[in-house]
């Protein structure tokens, strides 16, 4: 019987770590919370790499002027999405904020995002003599929704990066040229034009490229086009557009019908 050899090896080691317990062991708290540790590691890495970051459900955004257009109400529907670190964007009732300029003028665009955040709470009291000491024994999972006057740095989105922002790595927004039709980045005299059209925020997932790790928890959800009566001040409109939010069920479905007939039509390497 034959043995295939490796021609070269490499090894290293993972970022993920599971307890191991042993009988007569004594565990101390570092031991019992490493245990939730890997399970919440585990699904925060799976997540974000086989779904990446965006909205999942949800998450709607109405918009109205109110005080003869002086102000901007937006309710924001109940809904889930993911960050880019994997971690669940849960709302879990409607969201009312006001937004007032006071004597600044509105922005052209407001940006909606949405935020995880978390918390310590269930306070308990230690088993110290004096029962001075509390300490909380739970992680809490909230969000946050907040809005922006312009595009948010590094907030999940389906959104280019404006003109004279530079892309990294880190960016969990659609780069340059990640256009629908594919290619290379557009050259700076057609970068206007081709920034108008639609991005593909689903290449990587295809490509089998390992999601972004922007290091940020919001993803945008939405942005309100205002228009505005002649005194340039007064919101005449506000609509909604979702234009620049990256969902995540496309990616579940695979392939738009478009890429996937093209993907189809292309011959295989070396014909047949």
């Amino acid at each position: 019987m034959s043995t295939v050899k490796a021609l070269a090896c490499g090894k290293g080691m993972g970022t993920l770590e599971r307890p191991l317990y042993s009988p007569g062991l004594l565990l101390e708290d570092d031991d019992l919370t490493s245990g939730v540790t890997y399970t919440r590691r585990l699904t925060q890495l799976l997540f974000s790499s086989l779904f990446g970051c965006g909205v999942i459900c949800g998450l709607k955004i109405e918009a109205e002027n109110i005080c003869d257009g002086r102000k901007l109400k937006v309710k924001v529907s109940k809904g889930l999405g993911l960050d880019c670190a994997g971690n669940p964007i849960e709302v879990s009732s409607p969201v009312v904020l006001t937004y007032d300029p006071d004597c600044d003028r509105f922005p052209k665009s407001i940006w909606v995002v949405a935020c995880y955040t978390e918390r310590e709470c269930g306070p308990r009291e230690l088993s110290a003599c004096d029962g001075s000491d509390r300490a909380n024994t739970r992680y809490r999972a909230g969000y946050e929704i907040k809005l922006f006057g312009s595009q948010p740095a590094s907030a999940c989105s389906c959104e280019p990066p404006r003109e004279n922002t530079s892309s990294s790595a880190s960016d969990c927004r659609c780069p340059p040229g990640a256009h629908a039709t594919g290619g290379a980045a557009p050259s700076s005299d057609k970068a206007k034009a081709a920034d108008k059209e639609p991005r593909d925020c689903y290449a990587d997932h295809r490509d089998g490229i390992c999601s972004c790790d922007c290091g940020s928890s919001c993803i945008v959800i939405g942005r309100i086009d205002l228009t505005f009566k002649g005194d340039e001040v007064t919101i005449d409109e506000a609509k909604p557009s979702y234009d620049p939010v990256r969902r995540i069920r496309p990616v579940l479905v695979g392939m738009p019908e478009s890429k996937l007939a093209a993907h189809n039509a292309t011959p295989p390497p070396g014909g047949g």
